[in-house]
């Protein structure tokens, strides 16, 4: 039986990885102890390791720190995961007054507010009627005029 080129190379390359196998196997006899079915050449004993707490190492905040200022930026910043603020803005609050009705007379004119009737002096929502027209009514608030129309 004659062996080809191909497989005698072949032959020789199982030949070194099994060589390779049993050289490690010797160093690293006690990690293969449950392959070989020894106890690693001595009394078999047990040794109880207590558990360590790893504490963070003070110079890794300086480190992260030093790093940003080397790049000049985050490499881990995704701007798409920030809590961005919301912007109220001051919205000054204006009482809804409907006009809805206005009545003229000689005696003295009415005109008729969120289903209010009220005359000249009158209060409603902080405002003093000042005028009544034909077809709109004068308000002040704080030395504000606000007029409004019949619709």
């Amino acid at each position: 039986m004659t062996l080809d080129k191909r497989e005698k190379n072949m032959l020789y390359v199982l030949a070194v990885v099994l060589l390779a196998f049993v050289v490690d196997l010797f160093i690293n006899s006690e990690d293969y102890a449950w392959l070989t079915g020894s106890s690693g050449g001595g009394e078999a004993h047990t040794e109880k390791v207590k558990p360590q707490v790893v504490k963070k190492a003070s110079g890794v905040k300086a480190s992260y720190a030093g790093s940003i200022r080397e790049w000049g930026r985050d490499p881990f910043f995704d701007p798409a995961n920030t809590v961005k603020k919301k912007v109220r803005r001051k919205v000054k609050k204006v009482v809804a007054l409907n006009l809805k009705a206005i009545s003229i007379a000689r005696s003295g004119s009415v005109a008729m507010i969120n289903d209010k009737v009220l005359t000249v002096g009158d209060n409603i929502s902080g405002y003093t009627i000042t005028h009544i027209g034909e077809k709109s009514v004068e308000l002040v608030r704080d030395g504000k005029s606000r007029i409004i129309k019949l619709k």
